[in-house]
């Protein structure tokens, strides 16, 4: 903390990242962890769900039963927290992980979500010309290897009209943006409301999406079944 601190004391821009269904934790451990937000108030937070991966630690702990995780309605629990006092708080939350004070949200990431081209250098780094995608090989001795010797060291596949399709359907939709109903018609020739009816219909039934002005976006309560949503939108 005292590092943020000093952070703040020479820098105006930084962020914070903060994670919530850590093992053992429950609502009282987020609500300390947001007073502590509060007291730093930095400009930018990603705030992510812990999720363990197979061959880290973490999970090798969690098959060995030496740490438990949080039940989900804990979680969502957590989460709920977690929206109202950012909320509270002045922050935007302007993707489902990230928030921010106004006028900064994050460039990079914001990148990402508008389909916009990207470069990545180095080892495992991935790249995007919004036709293809490249991505990089993983081994930092053969990448150095090839580099030295002239060998190609990404590897690269051109998306077809449905993977771009699905790509804006799901970057869109974790924004507070959304899908833009009459961009991705025109863009794409399609007919998104009539293609997607009967989904769109259950869903803001269930009040887990609303589509003002023709603008397709999640509520608080559809971000916690983003993923389920966006499987069930896409083409």
């Amino acid at each position: 903390l005292d590092a943020i601190r000093n952070i703040k004391d020479i820098f105006k821009n930084f962020s914070v990242d903060l994670m919530f269904g850590t093992p053992e934790s429950d609502v009282n451990t987020v609500t300390k962890d947001l007073e502590i937000i509060k007291e730093l108030s930095p400009p930018h937070i990603s705030i992510y769900n812990m999720t363990l991966e197979k061959k880290t630690v973490f999970y090798k702990l969690l098959q060995n039963n030496k740490i438990v995780l949080p039940e989900e309605n804990v979680v969502l629990k957590q989460y709920d927290t977690i929206l109202n006092q950012m909320k509270e708080m002045g922050y935007i939350n302007y993707e489902i992980s990230n928030f921010a004070r106004k006028d900064y949200e994050s460039e990079h990431n914001s990148n990402y979500w508008r389909s916009e081209e990207y470069y990545g250098y180095g080892p495992s780094a991935h790249s995007y010309d919004k036709k293809k995608r490249y991505w990089n090989i993983k081994d930092n001795k053969k990448y150095i290897h090839y580099l030295k010797n002239n060998i190609k060291v990404f590897e690269k596949e051109t998306l077809n009209k449905r993977e771009l399709i699905n790509d804006y359907i799901l970057t869109r939709i974790r924004t507070i943006n959304g899908i833009d109903v009459n961009k991705i018609n025109k863009k794409f020739k399609k007919d998104f409301l009539i293609d997607k009816e009967k989904s769109l219909d259950l869903f803001k039934k269930k009040k887990m999406i609303e589509d003002d002005n023709l603008v397709v976006k999640l509520t608080d309560e559809g971000k916690k079944i983003a993923d389920y949503i966006t499987e069930k939108i896409m083409y």
